[in-house]
């Protein structure tokens, strides 16, 4: 796989940021004990530059009163005034060190407050399971991009998550590709991607290359190394692709994207397995009973699909909003519907699948503008219209096809 950063996941990362802000506090500690001693000092001196002062005021007068001890109170008066202009700059060179002593009290309080911060977001994210990457060096963010086969007038779009949510099957669909087509990527029950891999788009004129990553969990892979061994910062954007339980390697590639700025999607994908367990879970002892009714099977499938569409949306906001991110849509999608999109043809059923591609068409051509792309996004609005006109007057939502077939 060549270079891996693990230098991005140092282990005592956390025992580094609480020594870090500890030094930090010292200092301002010390900073501030050196504020109050320059203080200190320039308020000394400034009393001895009043005691003086006020010692030669009082020779004046005795001068003034006692000409026999005028010569010698002359010269007491003389070095009064030298000793009191000695004193006055020293009181300016305190002030001064007072002045730059009190910055250095302020910049060393800041300090401590940035590690304090820094060492609170680990903790924050060290409790919940999850270790932050740091910001990669130029010369890591080329090496990975020169693995990658970067290219500056392609769209590069990985797609990640744990172990078995299927990556590789997705990749084959956003290709127009099955499983067993040539070129299509390897897919099995197991983990079957043990290295990246870059695919080309079905149309060769979308200026799109595909990344099947490999999952989370295999291997030396845990859930907070996953993003910088993945190298996953140089890509152009990021589909977190899950098929039940969303987990905390999810969470910490969501939150990474955010910190570069890389756009990202969230994906469930089997839907239409998801959707039959939901059916099945609902079932009542009559309905196992009853035969197949095609009206009644359309609204149990209406039902759990609206079931299952709010309890994802709802749960993936829940783990989101544990570590602040924030909310965003969840793409409920079937990898068969999404590949005769892309085929141009017409699934027998949509749920998110247009939307994903639409969306994911149009953040690639506001970074690489192709007539191609616009071609697309043409298409699906097509197919959206298609379904449109096909949904049952009775159905509860937009996206349900009126000859939807059970997936037993």
């Amino acid at each position: 796989m060549g270079h891996v950063f693990s230098v991005l996941f140092d282990p005592n990362r956390l025992s580094v940021a609480e020594r870090r802000a500890e030094d930090a506090e010292k200092s301002a500690k010390e900073a501030g004990q050196n504020a109050e001693e320059a203080c200190r000092r320039a308020a000394e001196l400034n009393a001895r530059i009043d005691q003086m002062m006020e010692d030669i005021r009082r020779l004046q007068e005795m001068f003034s009163s006692n000409c026999k001890d005028a010569k010698e109170s002359e010269e007491t008066i003389k070095k009064l005034a030298e000793a009191a202009k000695e004193a006055e700059k020293q009181a300016t060179e305190a002030l001064a060190k007072m002045a730059e002593a009190e910055a250095n009290f302020q910049q060393a309080m800041a300090e401590a407050g940035r590690e304090a911060s820094a060492k609170d977001e680990i903790l924050r994210f060290w409790e919940a399971g999850i270790q932050p990457a740091e910001i990669p060096t130029k010369e890591e963010r080329q090496a990975m991009k020169d693995k990658i086969q970067y290219d500056d007038k392609i769209f590069h779009i990985a797609i990640a998550g744990v172990s078995g949510s299927g990556k590789s099957s997705l990749v084959n669909a956003f290709r127009g590709l099955r499983s067993k087509s040539p070129g299509a990527a390897p897919t099995g029950v197991t983990e079957t991607t043990r290295e990246m891999a870059r695919y080309p788009p079905s149309n060769s004129e979308h200026p799109l290359a595909w990344y099947d990553v490999p999952g989370a969990c295999t291997n030396s892979f845990s859930g907070w190394q996953y993003f910088a061994k993945q190298g996953l910062y140089v890509f152009d954007a990021i589909i977190v692709l899950f098929d039940g339980r969303f987990t905390e390697t999810d969470i910490t590639i969501l939150d990474n994207c955010k910190r570069f700025a890389i756009p990202s999607f969230i994906v469930r994908s089997k839907a239409d397995v998801q959707i039959h367990n939901v059916i099945m879970a609902n079932q009542s002892d009559d309905d196992e009973e009853n035969e197949y009714n095609p009206q009644r099977f359309q609204q149990q499938y209406e039902e759990a699909k609206m079931q299952l569409v709010e309890e994802t949306q709802e749960s993936v906001k829940g783990n989101l909003q544990q570590v602040d991110l924030p909310d965003q849509r969840v793409y409920i999608i079937s990898a068969n519907s999404l590949q005769m999109l892309v085929k141009n043809k017409k699934p027998q059923k949509v749920i998110d699948e247009v939307k994903l591609l639409r969306d994911i068409y149009l953040t690639a051509h506001g970074i690489r503008a192709s007539d191609a792309l616009d071609l697309a996004v043409q298409d699906l609005a097509k197919w959206e219209g298609a379904f449109h006109q096909d949904r049952s007057p009775r159905s509860q939502d937009k996206d349900v096809l009126q000859d939807w077939e059970p997936v037993l």
